[in-house]
């Protein structure tokens, strides 16, 4: 706690200088959230879970090549496609939403902590951190939703 604590203080240990570790690290997480997202509407069983899964693996795109721009416009070279998280077997549609709402919700955290500490030393980029936090939330409230009308002991 306190080493997570002293990245926010000027000159702390851990603090973070340069964001681009940050924002590979986003556009790599973006990636596989967007591949579990479409491979667990492939899976849904009911079309409006479908639907509302390939919308939101739709916006995850949105989000990778917003990530990729500004990675390009930073001259950051970005690494090969990431490759995706292996997929856990066996699991309800009840469960893989689980999963995608806290895969985003801990993404949405992560980006907020680095939006915080980049606020004065890289506005632009925090800014930037901040949108994709809040497309994050949205996606969470829509996730939430699909979790209250799934049936948690349904078998698909």
């Amino acid at each position: 706690m306190l080493e997570k604590l002293g990245r926010f203080v000027v000159g702390g240990r851990n603090a973070i200088e340069d964001p681009a570790a940050i924002l590979r690290e986003a556009y790599q997480d973006a990636y596989e959230r967007m591949y579990m997202l479409q491979e667990h509407a492939d899976l849904a069983p009911q079309e409006h879970s479908r639907q509302a899964l390939e919308s939101l693996a739709q916006g995850a795109r949105q989000q990778i090549e917003r990530l990729r721009s500004a990675l390009r416009e930073r001259d950051i070279g970005l690494d090969p496609q990431p490759s995706p998280a292996a997929p856990r077997a066996s699991m309800s549609h009840w469960e893989r939403l689980v999963q995608d709402l806290e895969r985003h919700q801990a993404s949405s955290a992560r980006l907020r902590d680095f939006a915080i500490e980049f606020a004065s030393s890289h506005p632009s980029v925090a800014e930037f951190l901040r949108r994709l936090c809040e497309e994050d939330a949205r996606t969470c409230e829509r996730l939430r939703s699909l979790i209250a009308r799934a049936d948690p002991q349904a078998l698909d």
